[in-house]
């Protein structure tokens, strides 16, 4: 059995509105440190490829050139060679399919480009939430459709860490950084 990365531009053309993948603005700008989604599938000589029955790894960018990337993998769950966390890949950017831009502070930027396009979108979502320990307090699921793709939010945070406040080792709805956010949002929203 072999591998190989599948196109993201190819598949988002062949379904138009289907997939988001990152612009062309998005992937001129990529930086050593960015995290990037590529998909691959099993591909038999014989058998051909099942496009739907793909898997995600996730790779840190080590270098970026205008046509071609190098990283390490940090997230897969393919056991396959060179495809397994640590390896190093090397990749055309044709080939990515999501980004996760990190500022300058190491906290991930919103993409406003995909909450425009998740709006009006229907939607399975789950949600595990852990306590401080570890250990599990809540698992929830959902769906319904995007009404609104917020980054308002996201943008307090990086203005929060702008401002000297300490990006959080978790997730606290408690916290002073969640509270500060929260009532920035709400207000935000009342002057609409």
């Amino acid at each position: 059995m072999k591998y190989i990365l599948i196109n993201a531009a190819s598949v988002a053309g062949h379904n138009p509105g289907k997939f988001w993948h990152p612009s062309r603005s998005i992937l001129a700008r990529l930086r050593r440190s960015a995290e990037v989604q590529l998909r691959i599938v099993a591909y038999d000589e014989k058998e051909s490829a099942d496009l739907w029955d793909n898997d995600a790894i996730w790779v840190r960018l080590t270098r970026v050139g205008p046509q071609e990337c190098v990283g390490t993998i940090t997230t897969s769950a393919v056991d396959a060679a060179g495809f397994r966390v640590g390896n190093k890949i090397r990749f055309s950017k044709d080939r990515i399919f999501d980004v996760w831009e990190l500022g300058t502070k190491g906290e991930l930027l919103p993409n406003r480009g995909k909450a425009r396009f998740i709006r009006g979108k229907d939607v399975i979502v789950g949600l595990t939430y852990l306590k401080s320990d570890g250990s599990l307090s809540e698992r929830m699921q959902f769906h319904g459709t995007i009404e609104i793709a917020n980054t308002t939010t996201e943008q307090f945070h990086i203005g929060q860490l702008e401002g000297g406040m300490q990006y959080p080792a978790f997730y606290d709805p408690n916290s002073p950084w969640e509270i500060e956010a929260e009532n920035f949002v709400n207000e935000w929203w009342a002057n609409r």
